[in-house]
């Protein structure tokens, strides 16, 4: 008995000097300067494993073969009520079989576009589609502080798709866009490569698929109030990034000037890949949330005031589904801003008071049958009155907002 306690007693001493040493080594090897390339190599392991570089934040390879892309539609896309506000991921348009917008279209292989670590995985269904139909999204990241996500992706390699195992509480269902889904998610741990096949896009049943990049080392962006992104989990929207200006120079340059709509309308006005912050505190212009509404999370039925995404000299009313009681049905509604007056004065001029605004929008893209105007007043800087004019035409003045719907910022 007392030989075993020596013994173990020995075996202790041994190991605590053995990991003494190992930590005074590698104490030395951060701390000491050394010329040699080998201790610097050693070093920037210990000390930078995952810390972002230019080599783990720079895409090398397109997500889909170039040929496949038809157009990228910048940052701020407007599709309400689902996305009532400016969206924070780009799409890339999937080629259709015979060049026609609403023909189906390919079915093309989905790459890595760089070396990364896949963290979740997202089994998207559509429950009232006719017919259903499930999809994914593929959430990576290959450092501390850059992510990215591909969103409506057809189909998963055998290598991923191995990888779920849902169960019933990895589930949920939610409504937006007047369309019901159940999101299951899957928490994983999947080493892929760059050029890497992950799965497929398209594939007939989708027309694009969304790329989403996050970068936490960028100064946040602004808006009115954060604290409404900070309370519904939305902290991505401080840091979203255009996903083409993290590829190679090479690859950036092809990409960039796909950048457009489907009808070949490109965007020409920096930044390129557009914006999703167009907050300007103090004036009409930007993100406005229902009266007596927090969640910021589902879009439906707040509104955002702000500027054409593919054409930003256009301004745009992006309404959710909270007006609907007053006859001004969920879209967007476009006109072309004034820098003076009370018709379709740009919403960055407005400063608060109890005046009233009117906005002509019988040119609205989506061919809504309009047959009115849109009237606001900013009566405070966080108090917006919105609703509708019974006229195409704003007239020469004197409005008053006799129906209307209360935003805060």
């Amino acid at each position: 008995m007392v030989l075993k306690q020596l013994i173990k007693h020995r075996y202790f001493k041994i190991t605590f000097l053995i990991l003494l040493i190992l930590s005074i080594i590698i104490i030395s090897i951060i701390l000491i300067p050394s010329s040699n390339p080998k201790i610097q190599k050693i070093k920037e392991i210990l000390t930078n494993s995952d810390k972002c570089t230019a080599e783990n934040t720079t895409f090398t390879v397109s997500p889909i073969d170039i040929e496949n892309i038809v157009s990228i539609i910048p940052l701020g896309n407007l599709n309400p009520s689902g996305h009532t506000f400016p969206t924070d991921h780009m799409y890339y348009n999937i080629k259709t079989t015979d060049g026609n917008a609403q023909s189906p279209t390919v079915d093309v292989e989905l790459y890595a576009p760089i070396d990364a670590t896949i963290e979740t995985i997202n089994v998207m269904t559509y429950k009232n589609a006719e017919p259903p139909s499930t999809d994914y999204s593929i959430n990576f990241r290959t450092c501390e502080n850059f992510t990215f996500y591909f969103i409506h992706t057809t189909s998963l390699s055998d290598k991923l798709l191995n990888e779920i195992n849902l169960q019933d509480d990895d589930c949920d269902e939610y409504t937006t866009g007047g369309r019901i889904y159940q999101n299951c998610w899957q928490e994983v741990n999947i080493d892929v490569k760059a050029g890497e096949v992950i799965g497929t896009v398209g594939s007939g049943i989708r027309t694009n698929f969304d790329f989403g990049v996050t970068d936490n080392r960028i100064p946040p962006h602004t808006y009115a109030n954060s604290e409404r992104w900070e309370d519904s989990n939305r902290e991505d929207m401080f840091y979203t990034v255009c996903s083409t200006n993290y590829y190679t120079d090479e690859l950036k340059a092809v990409l960039e000037i796909k950048i457009g709509d489907w009808n070949g309308n490109k965007r020409t006005i920096d930044p390129i890949c557009g914006t999703i912050a167009q907050d300007i505190p103090e004036t009409a212009q930007g993100i406005w949330v229902l009266k007596g509404t927090k969640e910021v999370s589902n879009e439906d039925p707040h509104i955002a005031l702000v500027h054409d995404n593919i054409d930003p000299t256009i301004g745009v009313f992006s309404i959710g589904n909270s007006l609907e009681n007053i006859g001004i049905t969920s879209g967007t509604y476009r006109f072309n801003p004034k820098e003076t007056g009370s018709i379709n004065l740009d919403f960055d001029l407005i400063q608060p008071a109890d005046d009233i605004y009117c906005y002509q929008v019988a040119e609205s893209f989506q061919g809504q049958d309009n047959n009115f105007s849109i009237l606001i007043s900013l009566t405070s800087e966080n108090t917006l009155l919105i609703g509708p004019y019974n006229s195409l035409e704003c007239g020469s003045g004197s409005w008053s907002l006799n129906e209307y719907v209360e935003f805060e910022r």
